[in-house]
């Protein structure tokens, strides 16, 4: 999961959790999954394309975004996170067009710059999670209506709320309730360093009624789908390197195509501005 874009106990557990995080999500599940996230950037986003990052962690993307020509305007409203931001970008990529700004989903608005110029983007990314800490998606539609150019892209990636993998590993483990948390009631209460952080799994329907009519879902992947979740690169690396290569092919190839684009352990959604 990226950082949250909530105040309260979201915000303070990710700010515990900044001096680590980078290790966390560093496995090779993980950056097997970013790598395809970030493919899906380059071909939705026209060149030198504005970028507004929601939730943006420690700076990961943001230094590939930057690298990659585009003016990224990236925001966590974690202290340890975005100055983890700042410090990556003054190493990576010192000459590139980034703004950071410590703030979240509900008050980022405000605090954009007011000029038409420099406040309108053409995409909305956030990455792993990052709105998986938002109960009220309506903040997300007011940010897109006024900011968003039109014919632009909101490129997200949650967890879903099916991922058969989950289910059937901790039914495995005699875990049912863990097993079928992603189904049931929101919120689910994650421990984030101590921190009782409530988590939100958004459904792609749930996102497309929150946006409303002036918005339209171009496509849908799902991310490990074949490939187990994250939390298990462990055992995952030590199965054999022509299975591994495999099950991430045929992820890939299933990926796109109903139902599995919306049971993975995440899925990245892209949706247009009409």
């Amino acid at each position: 999961m990226s950082s949250p874009e909530t105040v309260g106990p979201a915000v303070l557990g990710f700010d515990r959790l900044s001096a680590r995080y980078e290790g966390l999500c560093a496995n090779e599940i993980f950056s097997w999954m970013r790598r395809r996230v970030h493919r899906e950037c380059v071909r939705r986003f026209p060149p030198a394309a504005r970028v507004l990052e929601i939730g943006c962690g420690v700076g990961i993307d943001t230094v590939f975004l930057a690298a990659e020509g585009f003016a990224v305007t990236a925001t966590d409203p974690a202290p340890g996170m975005a100055r983890r931001t700042r410090e990556r970008l003054r190493s990576a990529v010192p000459q590139a067009d980034v703004m950071v700004l410590e703030e979240g989903l509900q008050t980022l608005e405000a605090r954009l710059p007011p000029d038409a110029g420099s406040a309108t983007f053409d995409a909305i990314f956030s990455n792993f999670g990052a709105l998986n800490c938002v109960e009220d998606l309506g903040p997300l539609r007011r940010l897109a209506e006024h900011r968003l150019t039109r014919g632009g892209h909101l490129l997200l990636c949650l967890m879903s709320r099916v991922c058969p993998w989950e289910i059937g590993y901790f039914l495995a483990k005699g875990r049912p309730r863990t097993a079928l948390r992603r189904i049931g009631r929101d919120p689910i209460m994650v421990d984030i360093e101590g921190i009782k952080v409530p988590t939100f799994y958004h459904s792609p329907r749930r996102i497309m009624n929150a946006l409303g009519t002036g918005f339209s879902l171009r496509r849908l992947l799902g991310l490990a789908v074949v490939v187990p979740p994250p939390y298990l690169a462990g055992p995952w690396s030590g199965a054999p390197p022509r299975l591994r290569r495999s099950a991430s092919a045929l992820d890939g190839l299933l990926s796109g195509r109903a139902p599995f684009n919306r049971l993975g352990d995440h899925f990245l959604i892209d949706i247009v501005m009409r």
